[in-house]
């Protein structure tokens, strides 16, 4: 290890690079002399790029990745099988959903079982899915997934020595986080505890990622325990780079940067909302005219779905600036709407309004006269989406571009500035940005005397409903 790391002091990804660029047999020499052991249940040899990762033993966090195709899943489960044939080891892989693991081909749980089916390894599926492979040393290998925000807790009271999270920038960072406290060995143990991710630039946690592995400048030091290897399409000879290349071409021009050439500083081309504007406040005035607006969905997520959230944005303003001070986001039942939105109207006051989105005609405006006989005593408002989301949101991200909102300290910020930072051009939620642009045009029509924003929603509101 020593002798590598003179060979390329700059760091651990020239490190990587000189290992690919030596020639075959000085390469394979290296190989030999540094070769990492790998059980015979990984059946593969590692690439250059995997070996150099795989090298990193002594270092608690590593993140390997950056462009498509440069085989991420394939070194995640090469980490998880490195000590499969250690009694009382225990090694777990993540991915956002189970259908991510079960995926054919390139899955987790698919290329595990083409490795290890014709090995002494026994599989052991999994109620709903997934399941576990058990070695005859008494080692385990399981999958899970982390996709609803409480799902980090079927992990409580379960340890392991290797934690992998496969497509890292899916997974909430505080589930990201929390996974460390699973992370542990026996007294007296010599198996290293070692906490690996792979991640592509973008998703909602790529602001997470950049910051904790400083993945713009790409200079941490392994000897700090967190380490980032870049991993490119050509890091991998098993793929017809070629034809990929082609493939990606036909991507818009962010896309391609990220997928193509891992890069994570590129933004999403014409982003609506430029987050790099948002500013953090400790306080909001206490003069401020306050909302509560909801974006209302009704359905709970279960393991394999993706369903929209029910989100409540309490927003204040004072002038030309505004607050977002409150975000209540979950997948709930209606019943568990209901309670959100009592909860959430007993810790505002009935001072603060509550505009509610009002789909449909006659059904939803029965839906808001329930809302109000619910939460007697609040004025409650109806407000008919008109035009197109980005066309509601527009004047929002005109006052985030320019500077004039802050956010208040939350568990909520880091996925409230992933989704606006996204919006429209990527895949996934929208519902914050729903309730955010509510609450803005709801305040800015109601400094001109109407009931909701400008001219979008003028005469469209029942006259009971109007605050004059």
């Amino acid at each position: 290890m020593a002798g590598l790391r003179e060979m390329a002091p700059e760091g651990v990804t020239a490190w990587a690079e000189r290992i690919t660029a030596l020639p075959v047999d000085r390469r394979a020499a290296l190989e030999r002399a540094l070769s990492v052991e790998l059980p015979r249940y990984v059946p593969v040899r590692p690439f250059p790029k995997q070996m150099a990762a795989l090298l990193l033993v002594d270092c608690l966090e590593v993140l390997y990745g950056g462009a498509a195709r440069g085989a991420k899943t394939w070194w995640l489960l090469m980490e998880a099988l490195r000590y499969a044939d250690r009694r009382g080891y225990g090694a777990l892989l993540l991915r956002n959903t189970m259908t991510d693991l079960e995926q054919e081909p390139d899955g987790l749980v698919p290329l595990s079982k083409t490795w290890l089916e014709d090995t002494d390894a026994a599989w052991h599926p999994g109620k709903g899915g997934g399941g576990y492979w058990r070695f005859p040393a008494g080692a385990t290998l399981s999958f899970g997934y982390l996709k609803d925000a409480d799902d980090h807790r079927r992990y409580k009271g379960v340890a392991w020595q290797m934690i992998g999270i496969d497509q890292a920038e899916e997974i909430r960072s505080a589930q990201y986080l929390y996974m460390f406290s699973r992370l542990t060995r026996p007294a007296g143990s010599d198996l290293p505890l070692r906490f690996r991710a792979t991640a592509n630039p973008g998703g909602r946690a790529h602001d997470f990622l950049v910051e904790r592995f400083d993945l713009l400048a790409q200079g941490p030091d392994p000897r700090t325990g967190r380490a980032f290897m870049p991993a490119r399409l050509e890091d991998n000879p098993g793929v017809d780079q070629a034809a990929y290349e082609r493939s990606l071409a036909e991507l818009p021009e962010v896309e391609y940067a990220q997928l193509r050439h891992g890069d994570w500083g590129v933004t999403v081309a014409g982003a609506m909302f430029k987050v790099q504007h948002l500013a953090a406040a400790m306080d909001w005035p206490r003069e401020a005219r306050l909302v509560r607006a909801w974006d209302l969905a009704a359905t709970e997520a279960v393991p394999g779905t993706d369903p929209d959230y029910t989100v409540g944005v309490l927003l204040a303003r004072r002038g030309e600036e505004e607050w977002v001070v409150d975000v209540m986001r979950d997948r709930v039942a209606p019943d568990g709407v209901d309670r959100m939105m009592a909860a959430a109207a007993l810790g505002d006051g009935q001072n603060v309004p509550i505009v509610v989105e009002q789909e449909g005609r006659s059904a939803g405006r029965r839906e808001v006269a329930a809302i109000r006989r619910a939460l007697r005593g609040h004025r409650v408002y109806g407000v008919p989406p008109v035009g197109t989301k980005p066309e509601r949101a527009a004047l929002a991200a005109k006052w985030v571009n320019t500077g004039r909102v802050y956010l208040l300290p939350g568990a909520w910020v880091p996925e409230f500035v992933s989704e606006l930072r996204s919006f429209p051009q990527r895949s996934g939620h929208d519902d914050q940005v729903d309730a955010f642009a509510l609450a803005h045009n709801w305040l800015d029509g109601r400094g001109q005397g109407l009931a909701v924003g400008g001219q979008i929603a003028a005469g469209r509101i029942p006259e009971e409903q109007s605050m004059g």
